[in-house]
């Protein structure tokens, strides 16, 4: 029996936003990654806002006027992720990436 340890960083998509994007947007901006006109993460500060997983932009938006609206990217999600990955398998080795954001290594 192999046992496997699960590596989850919350809401990566506007983590890897917020990676790309620089200095040039404030951590604590509330943001919002959409996809298919519906939010697939957001930020702490979009979430006291109001703003959940699942919901319109529309709704979003309405608790949230100030809400930064990010397309989601795949592309850029595992761009940013690969450097996170690379370090984790420094220190663990066999790691294994389910999708960007979340990965599982053996212990």
């Amino acid at each position: 029996m192999e046992r496997r340890l699960v590596l989850w960083f919350p809401d990566w998509p506007v983590t890897a936003y917020l990676r790309g994007a620089g200095p040039r947007v404030a951590g604590d901006a509330p943001i919002a990654v959409l996809a298919q006109n519906a939010v697939v993460a957001c930020s702490p500060a979009a979430r006291r806002e109001g703003v959940r997983r699942g919901m319109r932009r529309r709704d979003a938006q309405s608790r949230s006027p100030a809400l930064r609206i990010v397309a989601d990217d795949a592309a850029r999600d595992a761009r940013e992720f690969l450097p996170v990955a690379d370090r984790i398998e420094r220190f663990a080795p066999g790691l294994q990436v389910i999708r960007p954001g979340l990965c599982s290594l053996r212990i």
